[in-house]
């Protein structure tokens, strides 16, 4: 859903009569969507992990880093 709403911006402002650097901007502010879907497909993909092994804690521990601390870079 990210992702189909970070597109709806750019068809919505493609046909305006505006400056292209400005259309260019405005488009790419607005479809950061993007960058949340992708941050979602990475949240559910470590989803998975929870149902294997016994140490929850273990296996919860980058999920839990990512979703708390998106800047911090997860080896």
């Amino acid at each position: 859903m990210d992702f189909l709403l970070s597109a709806i911006p750019i068809l919505l402002l493609w046909n305006l009569r505006i400056d292209k650097k400005e259309k260019f901007g405005v488009c790419v502010a607005m479809s950061l969507g993007v960058l949340a879907g992708i941050a979602a497909a990475i949240k559910t993909s470590y989803m998975e992990l929870i149902t294997r092994g016994a140490d929850l804690t273990c296996k919860t521990l980058r999920l839990s880093l990512y979703s708390s601390y998106p800047q911090i870079r997860i080896i």
